[in-house]
Order: C-alpha cells, then structure tokens, then sequence
C-alpha cells in the first residue's frame, strides 16, 4: 500500500488557529500481536453476552457487523468454532462495510496459541477524531462509513496453531489439556479490530510510531502511568525514559466511559507483540470477565465474552459514535451558506446523541472571532442544516462540527478531529467564498514516443478544482499544423471530493487522438497540452504544461538486421523507448552505455533508502 503523507498547514488569525489541507494516511503493518498458551488447567466458563444469547436462543439472525473469513486450512469443526467467535463480534460491534478476515490454521512456533494483525491502517480519514494517528482498517472504515481500501483487501490477518490441543465445540465444557478454538478467535478478532498498539523497547530505549512513522495508533494516545502521565505525550520518542514506562508494571488506559482504568500488561522485560496490546494478566485472573484479552490462554479457559472494560475501551477509541457525514463546498453565491450535516448513530445498545448539541462553529478570514451556531433539523431525518452570512464578497470560511452523544460521561465529536500532541489544535475545514481566480491544475506525465503505426495516443490526467471542472480537451498539432481539439472525459472510477479538510474537486480524465492509416510517418513530431475549464463564474482556464507543449516524437521500427554492434560511445538513434533512453558513459567508467531512468527512486530514511514491509503472506 502506496503510504500518503500528511501535509499540516497553519494558518494565523488572530481569533483562531487553522489546521487544514490533512491527507488521508495509510501503511501496512509490521508485527503481529501473539496469544500464548497457559499450560494450567483453568476450569474457567465466561458465557457469551446476554443479548447474544438471547438472539440465538429465539433464533434471530440480526446482526450490526458482517465479518466475512476466507478460511486457509481449517476443517469443519475449526471452522465452526471459528465462526462462532465470529456471531459473538458481529453482535458486539456496529459497521456499514464488511469486514474481512484472512485465517491461517499452520503450525506455529513454541507455545503460540495464535496472532493477528491489521492489514492496513489509516490516518485522517473522515469523521477521524484524532489527525495523524493511525485507525486499523476495520475501525477505520466504521469511522469514516465507508470504504477505504481495495473492496477486495482483507481487513485482518491470523494465524491458529495446528499443532495445540483445541477444544472445537462451542459449549465451553473442554476437556483437561485443551485450548478452547472459540476464545483464542475472540481474542485474535479483537486484536485486529483496535487492541493494538505501536510502542516498542530495543536497547533501553522505548518509542512509539508504525513503521518508523512515528504515527501513533489511536490506541496508544490513551496510555498513562500510575500518576497520570500520558505516554504519548509526557515522554520523548525514542528515549530511556519512555523505555522505562513501557516495563514498569505501571500502565493504564485512560477510558472515560469505563468504570475503572483498565491495567495493561507491561511486564519487566518487553516482549514484543505481547507487552502493551493486552490487559494485565495478574490483574484480570482466570474467571474475571475482562480476562479474554489478557496476554496468556490456559486449559479449560473459556471466555466467550470481551468483557465490559474491552468494549468500553474501544467505544473510546471510535467503535461507538455518532458519525457525521458532511461534505464541504466551495461556492461563489451571494446568498446566506446552508450547510448540513447528516448524522448517523449507532444502533446497538441503545446508543443515541443529544440533538440539541449539534453545533457548527466558524470564524473567516475578513472576521476571525469564533461564531457558534446551533443545528437546525431539516426535513430529513438526523440532519441539521446552518445558516452563516455571505456577502458574496471573497472570503475564507473555516469551520468545524461537533455532536455530543448519551454516554455516561457524555462525549462530544468534532469533524474535523484535533491534534494528537498539545498544544491540542481544532481540525477546520476551509471553504473559498465569493469571486473564484483559482485555475484548475492538472497532473499528467507525458508520452515520449509513438510508433508511425499506431491508431491512437492515449492520455490521461488528473484535474483538480476548488469548485469543479466544466470540461477539459486535448489541443494538439503534427508537425506544427493545429488539428481538433479532443475532449476528455472524466473516468468512472474517481471520486469527485478528495480526503481532507480543505473542498476540493479531483478526477482523473482521458482522451484518444486517432490517426488515420498514413497520417504518422518516422520523424513526425506531436505537440500537445491539456486545458481545462472550471465551473466558476470566470471559467478559469488551466494548462497542462502551464507553458508551452509536450512533444510526442513518432518513430518507425528500422528494418530487421541480421547483425548489430554498438559500443555506445557514441550518441546513437536506433533505439527509442519510453521513458527516453539514453547513450552516457556514467563517472568511472571507461565505455559508454545504453541507460533508462532508474524506476527507484532514493528512499526517505539514512543512507538514502527506504524499508518496505509486504503484508501478502501470513503472520508467525
């Protein structure tokens, strides 16, 4: 997964500071977190959640999550106790997009019961509460209501050991010196929906960040000490000080909902993939409910239930909200701006927000004091409109929206979130108002070359707009004759807003030229350049190049040699290619070569280079 950076903007008015323009953020993971085997017969039964029973003892089939698996190994009875684990979540958990799973039934090494992972984050999505801090897929696209990666991508990876002693059924009455299969699951799913973290200890120094990023989880931002440290943001990255908290037998999760602050396992000596990502195992003993996501399973362990400090913890971290969907427009109208914002609020539990807490507050560029107005529901269900003055005169508009919900205590979201270091900064969004002088800008990397024989030149570009795109062509001659111009048309594929704070219109466009039999010989030249028009009351033109033309140099295949020699030592025409080859004799060399651009290049990281970690395979 391509990662895209995050590009921060303040912008000083004297009433409010403005962060704005954040780019949505993904990265694939590292390390799994592992669930060991307890050699110990516990003799322990924790019954799934009543609700869940009940549904199943009246035989309803509603559920407020789709977890779909792609089983690799598993027999029946693997799978049925897999997908027992799998009813219990999705009648814990609320989300619009399925999510995927990818599980492995291998042998594993030493006492490993099993691990999981997340098979891709994200960063500044919509509805994200808290800016440059990474979500796990699934808890992401609940957030945001929407898909985030490839449809197709799996959202979790996991792996189950063949070679333990499991109990398969689902009746929690397994015999001595057996795993029971349905709690490990319990415990692996919910690894991969959010108890995760990104902390690690190597020489004595601890540190936080995916990857090198140092991009926290969401996770890791709700971690204290026993006096109320904050972790993140209390202790340098790397530092011995930060590595000193991190095995200090001393840390907390800082949950406003539960009732009292979860103790996660941070032993005295680190243990990676297992230190920070669970409860505290001495804490949460065989038989408390909120044992499952201890680091340790043991014989005759059934726990067939999260537990209420789990489920808090992640209602905490974004699992239960109320998600508000807006998007922002640019606009040259001299009427009053309507805004609205939809609100959708989980279902289950009997969830709720208050709607008289629904609120927009703005200041503009002309006037930077803070206006606060109250939502106006609308004849549409959970939405709310606000109504902010417009002289039509050219302004800026910055603004956010927040919503409080019925949690005890209760809870109140922004869109956009906020900051995850102090000083804490209000995410904005920005919106241009009145007379628009901005020009569409176009993205496009040129052809170099076409064969005399080709039928047609193939281009594409991707145009951007503060308000939108009225139309865009291609504007080309041969040989310095000018020819029709050629529309484009926008794919179907794209979407027209981008992530982020700031409205913005963005879609790819492509066009054909077509060449009749003869038109193209071997040495004729095409010039081109892309304009486009927005939908501003101006009809702002761009260009693509904003200058002069691209060249297309149309070549001809030589005849067929039963022999060739070059040494490249000296500038040649026979070869062609795209991109552009060249005949050099690098530094340090005696003869010339044949060389192309070097499709790397220089990584971000020391020395030059960058470290990639491909998450195509499972997790040991």
């Amino acid at each position: 997964m391509k990662k895209l950076l995050a590009v921060c903007l303040f912008v000083g008015l004297s009433g409010v500071s403005v962060l704005h323009a954040q780019r949505m953020m993904g990265i694939v993971p590292k390390r799994p977190i592992i669930c060991y085997a307890d050699p110990v017969n516990r003799n322990t039964v924790i019954a799934p959640p009543d609700q869940f029973l009940r549904k199943r003892l009246a035989g309803a089939k509603t559920k407020t999550a789709t977890i779909e698996v792609e089983y690799v190994g598993f027999d029946a009875r693997s799978r049925a106790a897999f997908q027992y684990a799998v009813d219990i979540w999705e009648d814990l958990i609320e989300s619009p997009v399925p999510i995927r799973i990818r599980a492995f039934w291998q042998p594993l090494d030493g006492g490993t019961l099993g691990s999981a992972i997340w098979a891709n984050a994200f960063a500044n999505f919509d509805n994200a509460q808290k800016l440059n801090t990474f979500y796990p897929v699934a808890l992401a696209e609940k957030m945001a209501g929407r898909q985030l990666n490839h449809p197709d991508s799996v959202d979790i990876f996991a792996n189950f050991n063949s070679n333990a002693s499991w109990y398969f059924e689902t009746s929690g009455d397994p015999p001595v010196g057996t795993h029971d299969l349905v709690s490990v699951v319990l415990h692996e799913i919910g690894h991969g929906l959010g108890f995760v973290d990104a902390y690690n200890f190597e020489n004595g120094q601890g540190s936080v960040g995916i990857g090198g990023s140092g991009v926290p989880f969401v996770f890791d931002l709700a971690i204290e000490n026993g006096t109320g440290q904050n972790l993140f943001t209390s202790f340098t990255s790397p530092s011995a000080a930060l590595g000193t908290q991190l095995t200090s037998n001393n840390l907390f999760f800082n949950s406003p909902i539960a009732s009292s602050r979860p103790k996660l396992f941070a032993p005295g000596t680190f243990s990676g993939g297992s230190s920070i990502a669970h409860l505290d195992e001495n804490t949460y003993r065989p038989r408390d409910i909120n044992s499952l996501m201890t680091p340790q399973i043991g014989f005759q362990e059934v726990m067939h239930d999260p537990g209420p400090l789990v489920l808090d913890m992640f209602s905490d971290m974004g699992w239960v909200l109320p998600r508000q969907v807006h998007t922002p427009r640019n606009t040259e109208s001299t009427s009053p701006l309507n805004l609205t914002v939809k609100i959708q609020a989980d279902a289950n539990n009997g969830y709720a927000y208050q709607p008289a807490s629904v609120k927009l507050t703005y200041a503009k560029k002309s006037n930077p004091a803070d206006v606060e107005v109250i939502g106006t529901p609308t004849a549409n269900a959970n939405e709310f409109s606000f109504v902010i003055p417009n002289t039509g005169v050219a302004d800026t508009l910055f603004y956010f929206l927040s919503v409080t919900d019925n949690e005890t205590p209760n809870r109140t979201f922004t869109v956009p979130g906020k900051t995850n270091r102090p000083p804490v900064q209000q995410g904005r969004y920005v919106l241009g108002i009145g007379p628009d002088t901005q020009a569409p800008r176009i993205t496009h990397v040129p052809r170099l070359f076409l064969l005399a024989s080709a039928p047609s030149l193939s281009l594409s570009a991707t145009i951007e707009d503060n308000i939108g795109i009225q139309q865009a062509s291609v504007e080309y001659a041969i040989n310095g004759v000018t020819q029709p111009p050629v529309a484009m048309v926008q794919d179907a594929a794209t979407e027209e807003n981008t992530d982020g704070f700031e409205a913005l219109f963005r879609a790819g466009y492509r066009a054909s030229l077509s060449f009749s039999p003869g038109t193209l010989n071997d040495g004729d030249v095409i010039t081109y350049r892309i304009k486009a028009t927005d939908n501003s009351a101006n009809s702002n033109v761009g260009f693509g190049p904003l200058t002069g033309t691209y060249q297309v140099n149309v070549v001809a295949l030589s005849p067929t040699q039963d022999s060739y020699t070059n040494n490249f030592n000296v500038t040649t025409n026979d070869f062609f290619g795209d991109p552009e080859f060249s005949i050099i004799t690098p530094a340090g060399f005696v003869d010339g070569a044949i060389h192309t651009a070097h499709p790397y290049p220089n990584g971000s990281g020391p020395d030059n280079q960058s470290n990639f970690v491909n998450c195509g395979y499972p997790f040991g």
